[in-house]
């Protein structure tokens, strides 16, 4: 079983605010406080956690008053103001379609790709809008592939599954661990394009 908090973490001289703000730097809505001086960030709880468990009993590291938690339990807060990413559900005429898996011995999307550390699902799309395609996917946060047809080897994947944030926008997300964001275009696409070199 994975952590309930899976998004970035730290250890130290701990408080609950000390942990929100860390949480909050890195662009999380949850923060978690375990065994007094641990904190855990996440959008949301994973791995079958519930709230309203017994056990956070332990005094954080940083102030003696407070409780950081327990053994293999989290104090958790949520920051009410915080804005957490999502998936863009339309951009332009191209339309979500989920997560999906790339194939095992061939890309879900083989036409055109490349990669920024800028990526964004706009950049992603209207970049394989202008030269045609009839689809788009973003993956691991700064890569974009464009193709007509998807590899008959994906399957759909759990939409938790394609949640890191893009390089260029933090509130978007751009895929995942060879997991594919997924956009098809709602037209017909011409079929006069430019030819470019694909990253892979």
């Amino acid at each position: 079983m994975g952590r309930a908090l899976d998004g970035a973490s730290t250890a130290g001289n701990m408080t609950a605010q000390a942990c929100l703000d860390y949480c909050t730097m890195a662009d999380f809505g949850l923060a978690g406080l375990e065994y007094g001086n641990e904190c855990f960030c996440g959008n949301t709880l994973k791995g079958n956690s519930t709230y309203g468990q017994t056990g956070c009993d332990l005094p954080c590291s940083g102030d003696s008053s407070q409780v950081c938690g327990g053994a293999n339990r989290l104090t958790v807060y949520s920051n009410s103001a915080f804005v957490p990413p999502s998936n863009a559900p339309k951009v332009g005429v191209f339309a979500l379609q989920g997560c999906f898996t790339e194939g095992k011995t061939e890309r879900l999307l083989s036409g055109y790709s490349f990669a920024s550390a800028n990526m964004t699902v706009d950049v992603c799309v209207d970049t394989c809008q202008s030269l045609a395609y009839v689809y788009a996917g973003v993956e691991y946060s700064t890569e974009c592939y464009c193709a007509d047809t998807l590899s008959n080897q994906t399957t759909q994947a759990p939409p938790m599954d394609c949640e890191f944030k893009c390089g260029g926008n933090k509130k978007q997300f751009c895929g995942g661990a060879d997991r594919v964001l997924l956009y098809a275009r709602n037209e017909t696409a011409p079929t006069r394009r430019r030819r470019l070199n694909r990253l892979h």
